[in-house]
């Protein structure tokens, strides 16, 4: 291949940000003289791919832009013996500082040195890690997939076995993930999680920066994954695997009665090679799985007398008669049938009957197990080629379809089982990227990636007729209701009753470049991200219906009685929702020393804020101006009507983001670091595609005046009739009710000015130690503050404030009392701080071994919940907001220790190996066996009380308990103990009617988790080209049970007792592969 000369002005690290990894280094004699002009040529060992330089003045050279993969490195000078450096691997986004001394002689006589690239990181100050194709293969990994693999970096806290996470502080599920370098989140108006997880198969490495990253990456709240896919090469490859699991060799959960049922089989092939040598390659991998998995789910359900009305026997339970004077109870605390509301006596009787001995009504006393059916489908192809040495392209497909089936759990009706639903889901992502030399100082990169998605999901009482089968009334017909009932599982499953994302469409466009001026690497570019959403969504067709117990004694009583305290109903008429993301930035990376490295840069981003596309069908809401049907303030108002904008609110253009970092090597063996960023976040953290659609829906929102003395209607009566508004509807007035009449409208809106985007500053500081030629020591910390977090929740405005609580109707004394609710989307009120302590010890892959180990000590405080938290409080951390003080506390992802190491041990037994065998046989049997093994250790997460019932009569988001105790119980307790009763639970009483509670967010922390993972490995070799590896992994194989937070609801039956265990790994699971490779 014809090289392509590098300017020699090329002395630093440009693209330490990019996808590509850049070398650099120095040129000198023996004597540590400078040699200039030196021809540097860098050669894929696999590809035969070459990038070459020229060695500048000061004998720097550097080659940016280069692919992932092992590589030689060659250095020729006219009366010097060549330079030959063999053993190089570079890494996902990573640098290598690779000087070279030349000894005077004869071109005839070459100096090979066999040396990896150091793991000192002398060129930038990003904080993260990466991980290689050999960690990535060989490691025990649920599902085969790679994303969880983060875990093994430090400053991260993870919930499950996926790619939830939270990173260095930052916000739960908000990592920026990237394939290839092309965008692999989710679009813009979804939750910004990972869209696409690559299977091993396909991947060689991947790159986690948890802080400090380069300004070309930016609008995340919590670290940036770079994932690379496998390349083809010069030779032919390919593999077929399958992996086997089933439940008679998995381990029962800690609650489970019995096994539930496992059938898995994953299966798939690759082929890789060349097309033209040295030119064009490609690689493909088909996936496939077929699975069906059971969970066991507890449940707390009412006994059968009480479905009957007969609380007789329902300890400490009085049953009021809501319609009579003062509310005197039942005669033998038993509803008279002929009260029993027609509707609701069928609904409650579809409880099913508790099987749990031991266990009263309400309190896990229903346990069964469940099956979940899944067959999806993945496919991705990649195609590299180099048209000329200025020119190169690499283009990829990610493709993916299946769905989910989770079956009934309960036998009784469909349509009101908890579990049930059907998701259908298909996903295609095409990208690329091309790489052109304007000069050999000016280089382009433009990258583009198109992403497109359908989603279908049908809840449990989709198209059950079920609601026309009760005959209820006010709601569709085809669907069934879903039904909360305080203290017990809600009848009905919890997601939109039916709803169709058809098409999700998702573009990125980059372009970025790189010139190159003395001592000064100048990078500079923008990306362009579009987002759309067409949405069908029939969110509460089938409609809700709250009961809770202050009118009756007991929630399910007021089922029975038919006392509704809350009802709605919702479908929206079909949506398109546009968002757009700009970006622009400038980096300097200036080497101001031959130690001192600078990365100096900034960075702008502005989101366009929300809107509606079809017929602006987007509403929102005006807190100040009086109302012409209620005489009060607040009026509705609509995106692109009577002289508003089709934006959802104002744009925010000040979004300037400056990044700071250095690098010092003090010496070959020391490097110190450090730096300061500021990252922007996107505008909303959490789903935007269907709100604000008030006037553009179906809807009726319906609530007791005074929290359920009243009742909002009589469920047999159905909900009151409400029409779909035409154009001429949606006036100031709309939606409003006069000033004591009930309300039926619930308002949502994005606050249409003076919103500010969330952003997080992030610090950090740290020391690194190379120990030998592969074992790397850091320590660091880092800090991050989080400023007008946006919540992935509603906000009221519509909270009674606090000097007027009392008795009666509480409706009347909110501040919009013309409608049930007034909530902000996302609102920008949350704040938060972390600080973190971090040490790395790092052993590179030599001689058969390799391992990781990572420790945090950290402490995050908020006064926000954001999305995915192990911990945190059992509503959503909000209690007054009139009194925000209170709400700060614990992260609910604060974990104060937390130790995670990895190993890849490869026996020194067999072929290439340390010992060789003598024999085929000895080879058979006691060659190439590996090992690999990943422990994780943590303490547990913070966790907080609140009241089952709010009694404050405010409409508050919620209450807390008044403290009365110390919560904590002594230690050296049972495991069946600690279950039973976590914390001491007479620690806290119900505070005074229409009155908060004084706890804390936060009043203790839940259990620690241990998750011990292995793989043994076995490789038969066939030959040269053919091997057969045998797998045996097992994940959680000391069978430990982590368990989940305790119930945190002062009031119900099961509060302080521990139900469940956290997601992942439940118990021990053995799987079996077989892996073919040639």
């Amino acid at each position: 291949m014809r090289k392509l000369l590098l300017s020699a002005a090329l002395v630093s690290a440009a693209w330490a940000q990019s996808q590509f990894a850049t070398v650099t280094g120095a040129v000198q004699d023996s004597t540590g003289a400078v040699i200039p002009a030196a021809a540097v040529k860098l050669t894929n060992t696999e590809t035969g791919e070459s990038w070459s330089g020229v060695s500048n003045e000061q004998g720097n050279y550097v080659i940016p832009l280069v692919k992932p993969g092992g590589y030689v490195l060659d250095i020729d000078k006219a009366g010097f013996k060549p330079y030959r450096r063999t053993g190089i691997v570079l890494e996902t986004g990573g640098q290598a500082r690779l000087d070279a001394s030349l000894e005077v002689g004869s071109q005839s006589e070459r100096i090979v040195v066999e040396a990896s690239a150091p793991q000192l990181q002398t060129e930038t100050s990003v904080v993260g890690a990466v991980v290689d194709n050999r960690a990535i293969a060989n490691m025990p990994l649920v599902n085969r997939r790679a994303a969880q693999l983060a875990r093994l970096t430090g400053f991260v806290v993870q919930n499950g076995t996926s790619s939830n996470f939270a990173m260095a502080g930052g916000r739960g599920n908000n990592t920026n993930w990237r394939i290839d370098g092309a965008n692999a989140q989710n679009v813009l108006l979804g939750d910004q999680g990972l869209n696409f997880d690559p299977p091993i198969e396909s991947l060689q490495e991947f790159n986690v920066s948890v802080s400090n990253y380069s300004a070309e990456l930016g609008r995340t709240g919590g670290g940036v994954v770079q994932m690379t896919t496998k390349s083809g090469t010069n030779e032919l490859h390919g593999s077929a695997y399958e992996y086997f699991r089933n439940d008679a060799l998995d381990a029962r959960t800690f609650f489970a009665a019995s096994k539930a049922k496992l059938r898995y089989n994953l299966f798939g092939a690759s082929i890789s090679g060349p097309i033209r040598r040295d030119r064009t390659h490609y690689f493909f991998n088909y996936e496939g799985r077929r699975e069906t998995r059971g969970s066991t789910f507890q449940h707390n359900v009412p006994t059968a007398a009480e479905r009957q009305g007969d609380f007789s026997q329902s300890p400490g339970i009085v049953i009021r008669d809501p319609e009579a004077a003062n509310r005197p109870p039942f005669p033998g605390n038993r509803i008279p049938a002929s009260r029993l509301d027609p509707i609701g006596r069928q609904i409650a009787a579809n409880y099913p009957d508790p099987n749990v001995e031991g266990r009263g009504s309400g309190n896990a006393n229903f346990r069964n197990n469940g099956n979940f059916y899944d067959p999806p489908n993945t496919y991705i192809a990649r195609l590299d080629h180099v048209f000329r040495d200025q020119d190169r392209l690499y283009g990829r497909m990610l493709a993916s379809n299946g769905g989910q089936t989770d079956e009934r759990v309960w036998g009784t009706e469909p349509a009101l089982d908890p579990v049930y639903r059907r998701r259908k889901n298909y996903y295609v992502n095409a990208a690329g990227t091309w790489f052109h030399h304007f000069t050999p100082t000016l280089i382009s990169e433009f990258r583009g990636n198109y992403d497109r998605r359908k989603f279908i999901n049908l809840s449990s009482g989709a198209y059950t007729d079920y609601n026309q089968r009760l005959g209820l009334k006010g709601v569709n017909p085809a669907f069934g209701p879903r039904i909360t009932v305080t203290g017990y599982t809600t009848m009905g499953e919890g997601s939109n009753h039916e709803r169709i994302q058809f098409p999700i469409v998702g573009m990125n466009f980059v372009e970025h470049l790189l010139w190159v001026r003395g001592n000064h690497n100048v990078k500079f570019g923008a990306d362009y991200r579009y987002s759309r959403n067409d949405d069908l969504n029939r969110n509460t067709a089938g409609g809700v219906f709250g009961f809770n117990n202050v009118a009756t004694g007991h929630s399910i009583a007021s089922l029975l009685l038919g006392w509704v305290q809350n009802a709605n109903t919702n479908e929206v008429l079909p949506i398109r929702s546009r968002l757009d993301a700009l970006g622009l930035f400038f980096q300097d990376d200036w080497k101001a020393s031959p130690r001192l490295t600078l990365n100096l840069g900034l960075r702008w981003d502005m989101d366009v804020p929300r809107r509606e596309a079809f017929d602006n069908r987007q509403n929102s809401f005006d807190l100040y101006a009086i109302n012409p049907v209620s005489g009060t303030p607040g009026i509705l108002t609509f995106s692109g009507r009577n002289g508003l904008s089709r934006y959802a609110h104002n744009f925010d253009l000040n979004n300037f983001a400056p990044r700071f970092g250095f690098s010092y090597r003090a010496s070959e063996k020391w490097v110190i670091r450090g730096g300061a960023a500021l990252v922007y976040m996107g505008l909303y953290d959490q789903a935007t595609v269907v709100n604000a659609t008030i006037g553009f829906s179906v809807r009726g929102n319906f609530v007791s005046p005074d929290n359920g003395l009243t009742p909002a209607f009589r469920l047999r009566d159905g909900l009151p009739p409400f029409p779909q508004p035409s154009e001429a509807d949606l006036t100031p007035g709309f939606g409003a009710v006069a000033v004591g009449r009930s309300p039926t409208t619930s308002v949502e809106f994005f606050k249409p000015s003076n919103r500010a985007t969330p952003y997080l500053m992030n610090v950090n500081f740290n020391i690194q130690r190379q120990f030998a030629r592969n074992l790397l020591l850091e320590i660091g910390y880092l800090s991050t503050l989080g400023h007008k977090l946006a919540i992935p929740a509603g906000y009221t405005y519509n909270q009674v404030r606090p000097e007027l609580m009392g008795p009666g109707n509480a409706q009347i004394r909110r501040p919009y009392p013309q409608y049930t609710d007034v909530t902000e989307i996302a609102a920008v009120v949350g704040n938060s701080n972390y600080h973190g302590m971090n040490i790395k010890i790092d052993k590179r892959y030599s001689s058969g071994l390799h391992f990781l180990s990572n420790y945090t000590w950290a402490k995050g405080i908020d006064d926000a919940e954001s999305r995915g938290e192990i911990g945190g409080g059992a509503g959503n951390a909000f209690m007054n907001i009139y009194d925000r003080r209170n709400d700060r506390g614990l992260s609910g992802n604060s974990i104060a220790h937390r130790w995670i190491a990895s190993t890849v041990y490869e026996l020194p037994f067999g072929k290439g190996r340390r010992f060789g065998l003598s024999s085929s046989a000895a080879e058979w049997l006691a060659g190439g066996w590996s090992l690999a093994y990943i422990g994780e250790f943590r303490t547990g997460a913070p966790w907080g009380v609140n009241e089952q019932v709010n009694r404050t009569n405010a409409f508050s988001p919620s209450n807390r308990p008044n403290v009365v105790g110390d919560p904590k119980l002594p230690g050296g307790r049972s495991r069946a103990e600690l279950v039973r009763r976590y914390f001491d639970t007479s620690a806290f009483a119900e505070p005074a009617q229409f009155s908060f509670g004084n706890a804390g967010r936060i009043s203790g922390f839940g259990p620690g988790a241990i998750a011990l993972d292995l793989s043994i490995l076995k490789d038969f070799r066939f030959r040269e080209r053919y091997t057969l590896q045998f797998r045996t992994e097992m994940l959680n194989f000391v069978n430990n049970p982590n368990f989940e937070l305790p119930n945190l609801n002062r009031g119900n039956n099961a509060f302080g007792t521990i139900n469940d265990l956290v997601p992942g790994n439940q118990a021990r699971i053995i799987q079996f592969g077989l892996h073919f490779k040639f």
